[in-house]
């Protein structure tokens, strides 16, 4: 199978695959230095497009994760006062509390993914 099969059904980690380009890619231009330059710096570009992607998407998660809880609070506070003849509504801010509680800690687990893809970018330099 090949390096990008491998990190695409997980056999291998995206670090594992960077590794094994890399190497591949030395093996491949030893001869012309040159061409190591080069594919030297293409690598070097590849892993800043990889580490400015993870921070674009953990950035764009938090554009929706307010609105999202948001509406979903709305949703919520609706059925339920509809469904139990508002009997609910008391409890509203208790839900709503609940609910953003569940959307900052996915904003935290997505930050430290991203933290933790970004070192695992980081460690492959050189």
């Amino acid at each position: 199978m090949s390096i990008l099969t491998d990190a695409m059904s997980k056999k291998i980690t995206f670090s594992q695959a960077a590794a094994e380009i890399g190497v591949w890619g030395q093996k491949l231009v030893a001869k012309d230095p040159a061409l190591t330059a080069a594919v030297g710096q293409v690598m070097s570009d590849a892993k800043q497009a990889a580490s400015n992607a993870v921070m674009l998407a953990d950035t764009s998660l938090a554009a929706y994760i307010t609105p999202a809880a948001s509406a979903l609070e709305a949703s919520l506070d609706a059925i339920l006062a509809k469904a139990t003849g508002g009997i609910s509504v008391p409890f509203n801010p208790l839900i709503n509390d609940g609910i953003d509680t569940i959307a900052k800690t996915i904003k935290a687990e997505a930050d430290a993914w991203a933290l933790k893809a970004k070192a695992s970018l980081s460690s492959q330099q050189g």
